[in-house]
């Protein structure tokens, strides 16, 4: 049977990976080589002979098996009754997540009421920075009704945290994290979660975010007005932008617009209220 999200939020395998199929992979350090020989040839043929790994494979292989694995940190920030505390705190974490951390992340995540949910957008997907030249990406989406009996359901953040650096030397644009983590099933609700998490492992192949250079996503906007949000998100100033369809969407759509280096930095919410206690450089709302 197929695992799926028990949250309202309707998340599958199968919705996750049906937005990675079709696109070419990213993958860094990848090389290439010459093709494996069809069946039947001298380099492929039956007696004995064995079969070339391309190069990209083997450092692919290699690569996976050393140091240059990607892991990040995890965290869950929701509104459950543990520990002595109750209300919306940091109730799971791995163990690279310190206190002072899980303070900040506190500041950052949405609590009640905080979530824009439609038909089109039943999760808000979070980019922010946290400390020391570490980012967050993060997942909101509505949980059962509040156990508090206040009205309203829960909402659940699950969050993931690495290394700017990391992400900078490989030209990752932490938006594709999302749809990796995702598609891991990362995100998933946790109707229970474990009080310490461990370490996430991420792929290392990732969807170049330039196929959408040229999206009919963002057609409404002219070369114009997108050079001015461009310049916008560069000063670093807040910008609220209306867009009632899938913000998701538009939000991978736009930063593969966007400069490399911009769209690395940029900090952002889809269907979060906008407030001062999230100073994000694009808030989008319906």
């Amino acid at each position: 049977m197929e695992a799926s999200c028990s949250s309202p939020c309707g998340w599958s395998p199968a919705a996750s990976l049906s937005r990675l199929r079709g696109f070419p992979a990213f993958c860094a350090d990848a090389t290439f080589s010459q093709q494996v020989p069809p069946p039947g040839s001298p380099g492929n043929s039956p007696q004995g002979h064995v079969r070339r790994v391309p190069r990209r494979l083997r450092a692919r292989r290699s690569t996976i098996e050393g140091h240059a694995v990607m892991r990040a940190d995890q965290a869950i920030y929701t509104s459950l009754p543990r520990s002595g505390r109750e209300g919306y705190h940091v109730v799971s974490r791995s163990p690279g997540v310190s206190e002072s951390d899980a303070r900040t992340l506190a500041s950052w995540c949405p609590s009640h009421g905080a979530l824009i949910v439609d038909e089109t957008n039943r999760a808000s997907v979070n980019i922010h920075p946290l400390t020391e030249g570490r980012m967050v990406v993060s997942r909101s989406c509505e949980g059962p009704p509040e156990y508090s009996g206040r009205g309203g359901r829960q909402i659940y953040t699950h969050i993931i945290i690495f290394e700017i650096q990391w992400i900078e030397r490989r030209g990752i644009v932490p938006i594709s994290l999302y749809f990796d983590a995702l598609a891991l099933g990362v995100f998933r609700y946790r109707a229970e979660p474990e009080t310490v998490l461990h370490e996430v492992e991420l792929s290392r192949c990732h969807r170049p975010l330039h196929l959408h250079s040229k999206s009919d996503e963002l057609s409404h906007l002219n070369s114009n007005e997108m050079n001015l949000l461009s310049a916008k998100l560069a000063s670093g100033k807040p910008i609220e932008l209306h867009h009632p369809g899938d913000r998701v969407r538009f939000a991978e759509h736009l930063l593969g617009r966007l400069p490399i280096e911009l769209a690395i930095t940029v900090s952002l919410s889809t269907s979060l209220k906008p407030s001062t206690a999230r100073p994000v450089a694009l808030c989008l709302i319906p």
